[in-house]
């Protein structure tokens, strides 16, 4: 079977005339730059909403985006298996099968997690509070469901990273965090003040709607 689509070469993933080795360090690199750029980007976020808003909110948020993070069991490992599957199409140079996956896998994948996100809503909505020990409920009941949705979009974003990582795009992925960190932290410190942990909240959603939109594009792009 030809390939039906000339944008799958090596020059359009910048790695033409790369070795193994070089290209294995290149991304190495790349990988281990993400991860350091994320992490130092969170521990300066974690500062500003700790000093502002204090250790409580903090810890009320991150509990309650851990407990939305389950709602990507409910996908079922159809992100994952979208990844595996989209490099063994294009393997096989069908390049309109593979943009049709995608699509469909995101779509499937989607439901799942929204199906979870229900789920998990639910059936922790009446211990959360206990949970957290929040003196004052009526806060986490509103964010809670924006955790869910911020859960959902990070679990979508994941599979479109994979396949960047399927295209060794690394550079792309790194870019990308790099925009979704340097957002969450320029809208955390412009939003906080004005607007409490409601602000906060604000700014971790804006973040992941970047982050996913990117995301995807790069992800429409490289197929």
């Amino acid at each position: 079977m030809g390939i039906d689509n000339p944008k799958h070469d090596n020059t359009q993933f910048g790695t033409a005339g790369l070795s193994s080795n070089t290209l294995v360090a290149r991304n190495g690199v790349l990988s281990a730059a993400q991860v350091a750029a994320t992490t130092c980007g969170l521990l300066i976020v974690y500062r500003i909403v700790s000093t502002r808003l204090g250790l409580t909110t903090l810890g009320s948020w991150t509990i309650q985006m851990s407990v939305a993070s389950l709602s990507a069991i409910f996908d079922g490992g159809a992100s994952d298996a979208l990844v595996r599957q989209i490099a063994h199409r294009l393997a096989l140079g069908d390049g309109t099968s593979a943009r049709r996956l995608f699509s469909t896998g995101m779509l499937l994948s989607a439901f799942g997690c929204l199906f979870g996100s229900l789920v998990i809503y639910f059936i922790t909505r009446h211990w959360m509070m206990s949970l957290i020990g929040a003196p004052d409920g009526s806060a986490t009941a509103a964010t809670f469901p924006i955790a869910l949705l911020i859960a959902v979009a990070n679990t979508l974003g994941n599979a479109c990273s994979g396949v960047l990582e399927g295209f060794e795009r690394y550079d792309l992925r790194l870019g990308i965090a790099l925009c979704g960190i340097l957002a969450l932290t320029t809208l955390n410190a412009l939003l906080i003040p004005a607007f409490g942990t409601n602000g906060m909240v604000a700014a971790f959603f804006a973040q992941t709607a970047v982050v996913f939109s990117i995301s995807i594009f790069a992800a429409r792009r490289q197929l």
